[in-house]
């Protein structure tokens, strides 16, 4: 817990010994995503999805870091992926809508959290509440 710099440290190890280990990628680009180190842990996200294309909480992941860069559209494509390939998970759909609504597009995000709330994300209803009163209802 907390231990990040070993951590990273085990993931080069795991990827020097193995280049095509995927989860040491994605992992690694976890940890880079909670030191903060947003365009490392992109790295890593594309390299993991070289390896594994189809693999939605990747592409979650990936999002999510270029949510935290501001980069809303690539954001919004990587998380339309995720919830795409893998529709029954609200997850997905909530940071969706996290993402739509950072970038200013309030029918994709109201969409988006109604989704997650129905597949269980008690969180998007607050974020739903939120989006209805920056637009008109959809």
């Amino acid at each position: 817990l907390g231990r990040y710099g070993e951590a990273l440290k085990d993931f080069n190890e795991a990827i020097r010994i193995d280049p095509a280990f995927m989860l040491g990628y994605n992992d690694r680009g976890v940890t880079r995503m909670r030191l903060k180190a947003y365009k490392d842990a992109v790295k890593d996200f594309d390299a993991a999805l070289s390896l594994d294309p189809r693999n939605p909480d990747i592409y979650q992941n990936r999002g999510i870091s270029y949510f935290h860069l501001k980069e809303y559209g690539l954001a919004v494509a990587d998380l339309e992926r995720a919830a795409a390939i893998s529709p029954e998970n609200g997850v997905y759909w909530y940071h969706l809508g996290r993402a739509c609504a950072a970038w200013g597009d309030v029918p994709c995000a109201k969409e988006s959290f109604k989704k997650a709330l129905g597949l269980g994300v008690e969180e998007a209803g607050e974020e739903l509440r939120k989006a209805a009163g920056q637009g008109t209802a959809s």
